[in-house]
């Protein structure tokens, strides 16, 4: 079973945004898959990305959840991008340089495969602690 991993934001991401923003990162569109699914790969592991659709955010998740998000955005969770991580050696790392990434780019938090809700800075922290950013294989 592969793990799954969600940045929440305020802002209110567009398909042209996402893409936009997987591009820069060396990620790409993928044409078999629903509209509005990206990949990122380094070597062995791919990391799937896209937006939820706000009817399936409101259902799947809680209200309990969503106060956490509120809490580590100081503001209402708009846009909650998933990240689905394959059996990859590399995939915890690529998903958190994705995550960093993207709070370089817009306020965000992750949404741990943990279950725990992470700032930009925590990520930086906890995982990047010797302040060299990993970087994808390109």
């Amino acid at each position: 079973m592969s793990h799954s991993a969600s940045i929440i934001t305020s802002h209110v991401i567009t398909l042209e945004e996402l893409e936009d923003f997987v591009t820069s990162i060396g990620g790409f569109p993928v044409p078999n898959r629903s509209e509005g699914s990206f990949v990122v790969n380094d070597g062995d592991t791919d990391v799937w990305i896209s937006i939820q659709p706000k009817e399936f955010t409101d259902e799947f998740y809680d209200e309990e959840m969503k106060r956490e998000w509120r809490e580590a955005l100081s503001g209402e969770p708009n846009s909650v991008i998933e990240l689905e991580l394959d059996h990859g050696s590399k995939n915890m790392q690529l998903y958190l340089f994705i995550a960093y990434m993207f709070g370089k780019r817009w306020s965000c938090a992750l949404d741990d495969i943990d279950d725990s809700v992470l700032s930009i800075e925590e990520i930086e922290k906890k995982h990047f602690t010797n302040k060299e950013l990993l970087t994808i294989d390109k």
